[in-house]
């Protein structure tokens, strides 16, 4: 019983601090750090063209497009509200293949006076490729010094590249985020999970750098970007992790936020927490060499947040399963494995029953529980796919 005793208090060890220990450290060390952060000063011109226009960068704007028909005409009329001289933002809009309204609604907004003071150009990809192989391809096209990313589905604030770029004047910054608000969210938890992240991103900014952006919005320099491989998961989190990785800082500033519209659901947020589960462990691995000391915060914030909740659905797991033996020879694990029943149970009853009137206290447990078992899904689908292509590969040899 003692390696059940030792592995349940390892686990519990990891849990308390992943969930606690982190975020508390993370909210004392940076809060001197933020303190002290000065974000730059956005150039101020009214939607009118001024003499400062001259100094601001060249800007490509890049919106992959899949199927987006429902909310495209309200993202190209809130992108061309956007506070930038038009003669320095070029729009492209990627269309992989989309088999809905999507390009034709594009071509009659393109007529709109309105938009026709943007500088857009349109690409209608046949077939379906995927997110990552439109980005490839349309980031090599590009020729500006700076690249915007924007999801069809999120509306920006109308300072939005204006704050984003004055970041820039420092060499050193490579990716800007900007902060990520829903209109209606799904959930009470989600809300709460994403309020929780904000607030860990500022804290990550102000100490080392931004662990991945909000693929609402960010910024990045062209030279930061490296071709993606055709399986990557969470582009948004590897993109910046590889500005880093050459040298650069990603900045969060959570002075602008862009608006979500797409409303999630039950099946909408199990697919994409799963997705987001198998992504967290790909880029782990992908991602090993900025856990070595020489990234000094960076490191640290990696492995205590996003190398950590790969594990978490398993060190949940262990708490349960040697609580189990441990509970027949020792009151306290009675106790414990008792409280983890009761827990689980009660995740159980609001899944079920999700319209009853749970406090949010309860919802909010839930919401956590049941990420870690759509992450821990994710992870295990990613091994087992990783496993199926080496079978394949292996067979084909």
């Amino acid at each position: 019983m003692e390696w059940l005793t030792i592995i349940f208090w390892l686990s519990s060890a990891l849990v308390i601090y992943h969930h606690l220990g982190y975020p508390l450290l993370l909210k004392w060390l940076g809060k001197s750090k933020r303190n002290q952060m000065q974000y730059p000063i956005p150039l101020i011109r009214g939607l009118i063209n001024i003499p400062q226009d001259a100094d601001l960068p060249r800007i490509t704007l890049i919106m992959p497009i899949y199927n987006e028909a429902a909310t495209l005409a309200a993202k190209l009329q809130n992108i061309a509200s956007l506070d930038y001289p038009s003669d320095k933002l070029s729009v492209h809009l990627h269309f992989d293949g989309c088999s809905d309204e999507s390009y034709p609604i594009a071509l009659r907004q393109r007529d709109d006076p309105i938009l026709q003071q943007l500088n857009i150009r349109l690409f209608n990809y046949p077939t379906n490729r995927g997110k990552v192989a439109v980005l490839n391809e349309a980031i090599g096209q590009v020729d500006t010094e700076l690249i915007a990313l924007t999801d069809v589905s999120a509306l920006l604030p109308i300072d939005s590249l204006l704050l984003a770029v004055a970041h820039f004047n420092d060499p050193e910054v490579g990716v800007v985020g900007e902060a990520y608000r829903f209109w209606q969210p799904g959930s009470q938890g989600e809300e709460s999970y994403w309020h929780y992240q904000s607030e860990i991103k500022i804290c990550e900014s102000a100490l080392g750098g931004m662990l991945g952006a909000h693929g609402a919005f960010y910024v990045m320099r062209r030279a930061c970007f490296t071709t993606l491989a055709a399986d990557t998961i969470n582009d948004d989190f590897i993109i910046p992790m590889q500005a880093i990785a050459k040298g650069y800082r990603a900045i969060y500033d959570n002075r602008s936020a862009a608006l979500e519209l797409e409303v999630s659901d039950a099946e909408l947020e199990a697919t994409r927490r799963q997705r987001i589960g198998a992504g967290n462990t790909q880029q782990l691995l992908r991602l090993l060499p900025l856990l070595h000391p020489k990234f000094g915060w960076v490191a640290f914030n990696f492995a205590s947040g996003k190398g950590l909740r790969v594990i978490m659905p398993l060190c949940l797991m262990l708490l349960l399963l040697c609580a189990i033996p441990l509970a027949f020879s020792s009151p306290l694990f009675t106790v414990i494995l008792s409280l983890q029943l009761v827990v689980y149970t009660i995740v159980l009853f609001i899944q079920f029953i999700p319209h009853y009137s749970w406090s949010t206290y309860l919802r909010k447990i839930h919401y956590l529980v049941v990420g870690h078992w759509y992450n821990g899904l994710g992870t295990l689908r990613y091994f087992m796919r990783a496993v199926n292509r080496t079978i394949k590969q292996e067979k084909t040899i």
